[in-house]
């Protein structure tokens, strides 16, 4: 498949492209910039940033403009022809930071609210990456149960816990267990876009807080509790059926269960999370 134009609309084409790089903005756009990340509750932040655009033009002048698979766009006539790259832009994560894990109900951060956690990690994920908090344009967080004390926009709130402006906006996700990990790669998508520079995104949760406090009224839908009630299945009724369905022993996920605990606790004591962890005094 071809896209053809004249030889007034190429022209018209290149000026463009060349005012794109030549600009000062632009300049900055395609050799600058800097990424973010921190962990939060185990789950990263990331920032990212434009950081190179580039538009190759190998040959004067042109006929049609057709494209091509690999490399960009071809514009040939019977005796020339200009490669036009596409504008590629990466998305780095360059600095991580996340509260420690406690335990649910019992543990040190109980009485904490969800602000409070994310704008520590934050914080610390800001300076380490040597920026100021002003330069973040918008903070994505992901939340399992975005109410209560990880509710009213918790991205937001975390966005100015953190030491950002009223300028810098907040979203929150919720992709249930992965919300995290979706914010990443939302934050990614924007830099690659490039819609804009540098994002933080990461997840929170608090289940102290939040889980035996949810609002349960009128939770279920009477169509999807007919059609597809698995729907609102907890995670261990979850668990019960994939156990069943690929035949995996209780005993199995125990010693798996375990093992991770253990090696978790390895990790720790040896000191491999100590540059990601920042302590949380409550």
């Amino acid at each position: 498949m071809g896209l053809s134009v004249g030889t007034e609309a190429y022209t018209q084409l290149a000026e463009n492209l060349q005012k794109l790089t030549r600009s000062p903005i632009s300049k900055a756009r395609l050799s600058n910039g800097r990424a973010l990340s921190c962990d939060i509750l185990s789950q990263r932040f990331l920032l990212g940033s434009l950081f190179h655009r580039k538009v190759r033009q190998t040959s004067g002048n042109y006929g049609n403009l057709e494209p091509r698979r690999d490399t960009g766009t071809t514009v040939a006539d019977d005796n020339k022809t200009t490669l036009l790259e596409t504008p590629m832009t990466d998305a780095v994560i360059v600095s991580t930071a996340r509260t420690p894990l406690t335990k649910s109900w019992k543990g040190a951060f109980n009485m904490t609210h969800g602000a409070t956690l994310g704008g520590h990690a934050l914080q610390a994920a800001i300076a380490r990456a040597g920026i100021e908090a002003g330069q973040v344009e918008d903070v994505i967080i992901g939340c399992a149960n975005p109410e209560g004390a990880t509710g009213f926009n918790i991205a937001r709130q975390i966005a100015l816990r953190g030491g950002c402006p009223v300028t810098t906006s907040g979203m929150t996700i919720n992709r249930f267990c992965s919300s995290g990990l979706q914010t990443i790669a939302t934050a990614a998508q924007r830099v690659l876009a490039g819609e804009g520079d540098i994002y933080a995104a990461g997840g929170v949760e608090s289940i102290s807080c939040v889980q035996n406090e949810m609002n349960m009224h009128m939770v279920n839908d009477s169509w999807l509790n007919q059609h597809k009630p698995e729907i609102y299945w907890p995670m261990l009724q979850t668990a019960e059926t994939v156990a069943k369905r690929y035949n995996i022993a209780r005993d199995r996920q125990d010693h798996y269960g375990v093992q991770s605990q253990q090696r978790a606790a390895a990790a720790r004591a040896a000191g491999k999370f100590d540059d990601e962890i920042v302590p949380l005094t409550t």
